[in-house]
């Protein structure tokens, strides 16, 4: 029971004895200080929307107005998969050839579904609309990249 009780003590002891005035945050920091709301504003375009090889969609998101002076962003690869049960699953990555190594990627997260055999784009103005079976699904704006689910 002694052992227990000094062990104890010298524990809080420990856990006091640290100085928290020596830690610095973020707000201590004048850097964080001056960049913590100047988050990057970058916006995207959709281009080259068509159907891939393996009944989805696929578009490349190209950066523009690009604020802050981060003229660096790539382009990103859009990958859009619409199953028969109306479920749409849309992926948004960096353009993996660009990229050394490439990031790994967890391919068996989702149970496999039925994917829509019959997926079509009608573009209109700056909007495409995504069907599949005939029953629209989704709207992509490209001049500013948005989708909407319908």
């Amino acid at each position: 029971m002694m052992r227990l009780t000094a062990l104890l003590l010298i524990a809080v002891s420990t856990v006091q004895s640290v100085d928290r005035k020596k830690f610095r945050t973020c707000d201590s920091t004048g850097f964080c200080r001056r960049n913590r709301n100047n988050v990057p504003k970058i916006k995207f375009k959709v281009s080259n929307l068509e159907n891939d090889d393996e009944n989805g969609l696929r578009a490349d998101l190209l950066p523009v107005h690009v604020a802050h002076g981060l003229s660096h962003y790539h382009p990103l690869k859009m990958n859009i998969e619409v199953y028969d049960n109306s479920v749409v699953r849309v992926r948004v990555v960096e353009d993996y050839t660009k990229i050394q190594p490439a990031r790994y990627e967890n391919s068996d997260v989702l149970v496999e579904r039925s994917r829509c055999q019959d997926i079509q784009i009608k573009r209109k103005g700056d909007i495409s609309t995504v069907s599949c079976k005939g029953e629209n699904i989704l709207n992509v704006h490209h001049d500013l990249f948005r989708l909407d689910l319908l």
